[in-house]
């Protein structure tokens, strides 16, 4: 065998092999039962060594199963459970308008319908008002008095 022929064997094996890989994961995530991979995803906000569990902690309450064993797992706390799903609701929720920020020039957050009333992106909102129900952020109070822009 040549170098040529050599190299493109080489090439066609590597791709074919990639190619099973691939397959592999593909065929094992249509068999892994969802409530198996919400758990682990729930096991990995709950390790020690987790670096970004809380940027994916915010991805993962878009899921409802992901709440649903958040709150059955031993771990969740009261505070964390009303947290998740206060963001589950204000990621689903209807967006009813944007508020400018007073504090960072050209930031807008959003105000969206939710089922105790209105959420807000802010960080007050998110991290305040999810778990203490009667609190309002400034930018509620602004929609309620008007000063939005409509979505």
């Amino acid at each position: 065998m040549d170098a040529g022929s050599f190299s493109a064997f080489a090439s066609e094996l590597a791709t074919i092999t990639f190619e099973k890989r691939a397959r592999r994961r593909t065929f094992k995530d249509l068999f892994e039962p969802q409530k198996a991979k919400v758990r682990k995803r729930i096991d990995y906000h709950f390790s020690d060594n987790a670096p970004d569990k809380w940027r994916k902690f915010v991805r993962n309450v878009e899921s409802p199963e992901f709440v649903r064993q958040l709150a059955k797992h031993p771990k969740s706390d009261h505070k964390l459970v009303t947290h998740a799903q206060s963001m589950h609701e204000l990621v689903t929720g209807k967006t009813m308008g944007k508020v400018q920020s007073s504090t960072s020039p050209g930031k807008t957050y959003e105000i969206k319908k939710v089922p105790g009333g209105l959420g807000c992106s802010c960080p007050d909102w998110r991290f305040v008002s999810s778990v203490k129900p009667r609190h309002e952020c400034k930018h509620i109070k602004a929609h309620r008095q008007g000063k939005v822009r409509p979505d």
